[in-house]
C-alpha cells in the first residue's frame, strides 16, 4: 500500500525502513502548509504555530480520570518521566521553544480510529530525531505534559487517544475488538508512521534516529513496538516494565485479595514497619554488606511465620491470618491446575508499600481490565466475587484480548537492524512483580542468543526502586536519567555495562549506586565509603 504526501512517496516496506522519496530540504512546507497534508487513511484536523512560550494546554474532557499521570499501578509515573510536567516538574508550558502542532485523526479500520498529536520544534531546535513516550493507563488523554518534557530536549514527538477519546477507562473497549486492536498496537504503529510523515513534510526529512522512552504504562507499547514493528524505533529506554498485562493484573488482585479478603488478614501500618525490619534484619548482609538496601532480594527466603504472636495480639507480631497474608504476598501467583506461575510475587523489602487501608480497593487498571475487557461485566465486584486463577486466567488470554500482553521474546529483527533496548526495574515495585521482567528478559535472551542480547539489550534491577525513577526534581526517591543512556548507546556505541542511580531523601543525595545488568551484582570492594559508587564493581551472582 503506497501512502502519498505532496511532494513524497511513502513506501511502507515490511522489515524495512519506510523510505521517503524526494524529502529534500527545499522541499520543506511551513507550519500552515500542513493543513493541505494529507496521507491516506489519515486526516489533519488543525495545525497551530505555536509561538515561544505561548502554548495553552486544551481543557481536559470531563470524562478524563483525576489521575492522569499515573502509572498503571501504585506510586508510578506516567508514561514519559516526570508525569505531566515533564522535566520541569508540573504542567508548565512557559519554558516551550516555538513549535508546530498538528493534530488529527486516522481511520485504523472500517469502524474504529484514533487520533493523533504531533509536535515539531523549528528546524533551528531539532535535534534531528523522534522521540515517543506513551500513555499510561487505557490512553486517550493525550498528555501535553508528555509531549512538552520530549519538545524540551529538542526532539519531534507524537501521541495518540488509542481510540478513547479522552477517556482513561477501559470501558470504550469493552466487547469492542477492533477498539482492543488500536489499543494493543495498531494505534501507535499508525501514530508512529503519520508523525514520521510530517517530519518528512515540514523539515524536508525524516529523523536520523527514533527514540522510545518511558515508565510505567507506555512499556507495553514499546515493547509492543519492538516486536511487532520492528522499524518503527531504533531505540526504547523501558522502565517500571508493564508489559505482561494479562499477568501483572492477576498479581494485582492478588496482593488486595491477601490481606483485604477479611479483616483478620489486614496488616496495618505500624505492623508493616516489624515486618519490614524483620526482613531487613534477616536478608540485608546477604548481598556483602548491610546497608539498608537489598541489593538481591531475589535469593531472600524470609519467613514472616517468625513474627506470629506467641500469645496476645500486640503491636509487634503478626496474628496467624497476618502471617498468611505476608506469605501470600511473598508468594507468585500461581494456577492451581497446572502450578504454572501466572506472575511474579512482591520482594521481601517491599513492604512499607503495601496496602494497610481496610478500604482501599485493588488499583483501577487491573479492575478496569477484568470489569470491561475479561467479564465484560460492567458490575463485576471483586468484593464478591473472588478471582479464578485457572478459568480467569484462561478467559484474559482468549485470542482477542490476550494479545495486548507484550510479552513475545523473538525481537531479532528489531536487534539484527541495530536497535538498542534498555529495560530498567526496581525490585521493590509493588505495582508490577519484579521477577516478570527477569522472566521476559531470560526468555529473550534464550530465544535470540547470547550474542544479540549482549550486543542490544540490557536490564538493570535498581535496589529499594519502586514502579518509576523519581522526577530530576523530586525530594526524595531514586534518580536516573535514561535518556543519555540509550542515546549515547545509540548514536556514539557507548554500551551501558553498569549505571549510576542516585538515592535522594528529604532533598539530599545520600546515596550514589553502582547499577549493573541483570544478572550481575554491584559488589562492594570491601574498602572505602559505601557512598561512594566508585567502591563497587560488578560481579557475577
Amino acid at each position: 500500500m503506497q501512502r502519498h504526501v505532496p511532494g513524497i512517496l511513502i513506501v511502507p516496506v515490511v522489515g524495512a525502513v519506510l523510505t521517503l522519496a524526494g524529502a529534500t530540504r527545499a522541499s520543506a512546507a511551513t507550519c500552515e502548509g500542513l493543513m493541505s497534508w494529507s496521507l491516506q487513511n489519515a486526516v489533519v484536523t488543525t495545525v497551530q504555530a505555536v509561538a515561544p512560550g505561548a502554548f495553552a494546554p486544551p481543557a481536559p474532557a470531563a470524562n478524563a480520570p483525576g489521575r492522569a499521570g499515573a502509572a498503571d499501578g501504585r506510586g508510578g509515573a506516567a508514561g514519559g518521566r516526570g508525569g505531566a510536567g515533564g522535566r520541569a516538574g508540573g504542567p508548565q508550558f512557559t519554558d516551550l521553544p516555538a513549535f508546530c502542532r498538528v493534530t488529527g485523526t486516522t481511520k485504523t479500520s472500517p469502524t474504529s480510529s484514533v487520533k493523533f498529536e504531533v509536535w515539531m520544534p523549528t528546524a533551528d531546535r531539532w535535534n534531528g530525531n523522534f522521540m515517543a513516550n506513551g500513555f499510561a493507563f487505557y490512553g486517550g488523554t493525550m498528555n501535553p505534559g508528555v509531549l512538552a518534557g520530549a519538545l524540551r530536549q529538542g526532539y519531534a514527538t507524537a501521541t495518540t487517544d488509542a481510540g478513547g477519546d479522552g477517556t482513561n477507562a477501559a470501558a470504550y473497549m469493552s466487547g469492542n475488538p477492533e477498539k482492543v486492536a488500536d489499543w494493543n498496537e495498531r494505534a501507535w504503529h499508525e501514530t508512529t508512521l503519520v508523525a514520521k510523515a510530517l517530519m518528512a513534510a515540514y523539515y524536508g526529512n525524516g529523523p536520523k534516529v527514533s527514540y522510545w522512552e518511558a515508565c510505567g504504562g507506555g512499556t507495553r507499547q514499546a515493547l509492543k513496538e519492538v516486536a511487532r514493528f520492528p522499524t518503527d524505533y531504533d531505540a526504547v529506554a523501558a522502565g517500571g516494565l508493564s508489559n505482561g498485562t494479562t499477568f501483572f493484573t492477576f498479581a494485582q488482585i492478588w496482593q488486595w485479595e491477601a490481606t483485604h479478603k477479611d479483616p483478620a488478614s489486614l496488616i496495618p501500618r505500624e505492623k508493616l514497619q516489624v515486618l519490614n525490619q524483620a526482613a531487613m534484619n534477616a536478608c540485608d548482609a546477604k548481598d556483602g554488606l548491610t546497608d539498608g538496601l537489598l541489593s538481591d532480594p531475589e535469593r531472600c527466603t524470609f519467613d514472616p511465620g517468625v513474627l506470629q504472636c506467641s500469645g496476645t495480639d500486640t503491636a509487634t507480631c503478626l496474628t496467624a491470618a497476618q502471617v498468611q497474608a505476608a506469605r501470600k504476598m511473598y508468594s507468585p501467583v500461581v494456577n492451581p491446575r497446572t502450578r504454572q506461575i501466572i506472575s511474579g510475587p512482591l520482594m521481601p523489602g517491599t513492604e512499607l508499600s503495601w496496602n494497610s487501608n481496610p478500604s482501599e480497593a485493588p488499583t483501577g487498571f487491573a479492575a478496569d481490565f477484568f470489569r470491561h475487557l475479561v467479564f465484560q461485566n460492567p458490575a463485576w465486584d471483586y468484593r464478591t466475587r473472588p478471582m479464578n486463577y485457572d478459568a480467569d486466567v484462561r478467559l484474559a488470554n482468549r485470542a482477542e484480548i490476550g494479545a495486548i500482553s507484550a510479552v513475545e521474546p523473538d525481537v531479532r529483527a528489531f536487534l539484527d537492524r541495530g536497535g538498542k533496548l534498555l529495560m530498567y526495574v526496581g525490585w521493590n515495585d509493588t505495582a508490577i512483580p519484579p521477577l516478570d521482567a527477569t522472566r521476559y528478559y531470560q526468555n529473550m535472551v534464550s530465544t535470540v542468543g547470547r550474542a544479540r542480547a549482549e550486543a542490544g539489550v540490557r536490564l538493570f534491577m535498581v535496589p529499594g526502586m519502586g514502579h518509576c525513577p523519581a522526577n530530576a526534581n523530586a525530594t526524595s526517591g531514586f534518580v536516573f536519567d535514561p535518556n543519555p543512556i540509550i542515546t549515547q548507546w545509540k548514536e556514539a556505541g557507548k554500551v551501558p555495562n553498569q549505571i549510576l542511580v542516585t538515592r535522594r531523601t528529604a532533598g539530599a543525595e545520600d546515596r550514589p549506586m553502582l547499577v549493573c545488568p541483570y544478572p550481575q551484582l554491584a559488589t562492594y570492594t570491601g574498602t572505602g565509603n559505601i557512598n561512594d559508587a566508585a567502591n563497587f564493581v560488578c560481579s557475577a551472582r
